[in-house]
Formats: structure tokens, C-alpha cells, sequence
């Protein structure tokens, strides 16, 4: 963990520290023990997502899934449970491919799945408020440069 933190996180830490930083990390689906004892994937890990990455390392933007159907979630978690993990360990971002798997995975189902969470108390409801306003966030972001693109090309 020394190595880890002293040379492998030291290029992250300091790309997320600048100013205009990524505002998106995408997760992997990569066990740690080391950073989650529990041994889950990355993506489903709130050691991982909120621990290391949200509170040790100051990330407040987007967290993103890979492909949620992937083998290693798809083979090990069933559908509901990995869509709870991944929530409540901070991701705010599900990616569906729908080329990892021969089943296409219906969106409106996803969405019922967490909605039953919520329902349920399994994800609190200011989990999914939160991960919405940080896209909300982004987006005006990007709406802005948007507009200040289209003034530089309106002016020339």
C-alpha cells in the first residue's frame, strides 16, 4: 500500500487536483484486496469508490461503471445486486453495452430494479439525488463551453 500510495495514485491525485480535472473516472472491474479486504470489483466497492477515491483522494465528479454486463459482474453478482452495490458504493453512471451479453439488457428494467431499491431503503434516495446533480452539474458545464465555443466562432 506504501508503493501504491507514494507512486501509483501520485499522477492520479494530481491530475484530479488541477482545476479544470477529468470530471469522470470510469471504474474496473478489478479486485484489490489490498484496498477492499471484502475482495469485490472496483465497481462495486464502496472502499474503493468512496473510500479511497471520493474521500482520500478528493474526487467530486462522475463515477461511471464499465460495462455492467460484463463477466466478471454478470458471472458473479446476479443484476439487482450488483446495480445496489455499484449505487451505494458511489458510482453515479451504469454502462449497459449491451454487446457483453446475448440477453440486451431493457433499460426501463434497470431502472425498475433500482427504483425497488429505493422503494426498499436498500439505496437511499439522496444516493440517486446525489449522483444527479453531479451529472447536472457537468452538463451545464458543458452547455457552457458549448457557448463560449459558439461566441469565439460567432466573433471570427
Amino acid at each position: 500500500m506504501a508503493v501504491m500510495k507514494k507512486k501509483e495514485l501520485k499522477p492520479y491525485q494530481y491530475l484530479l487536483a488541477q482545476k479544470d480535472a477529468c470530471p469522470i473516472v470510469m471504474t474496473a472491474h478489478v479486485v484489490n484486496r489490498h484496498l477492499d479486504p471484502g475482495g469485490k470489483p472496483a465497481t462495486l466497492s464502496k472502499a474503493i469508490i468512496q473510500g479511497k477515491l471520493r474521500d482520500e483522494m478528493g474526487f467530486q465528479g462522475i463515477v461511471s461503471t464499465d460495462c455492467m454486463q460484463m463477466s466478471a459482474i454478470a458471472d458473479n453478482y446476479s443484476l439487482s445486486e450488483a446495480l445496489k452495490l455499484s449505487i451505494n458504493a458511489g458510482a453515479d453512471m451504469l454502462i449497459f453495452s449491451n454487446q457483453q451479453s446475448p440477453v440486451w439488457q431493457n433499460p426501463a428494467d434497470v431502472i425498475d430494479l433500482i427504483y425497488a431499491h429505493v422503494k426498499s431503503g436498500e439505496i437511499k434516495s439522496s444516493r440517486i439525488e446525489s449522483a444527479y446533480q453531479r451529472i447536472i452539474h457537468l452538463k451545464k458545464k458543458l452547455s457552457d463551453v458549448d457557448k463560449n465555443i459558439a461566441n469565439i466562432i460567432d466573433t471570427q
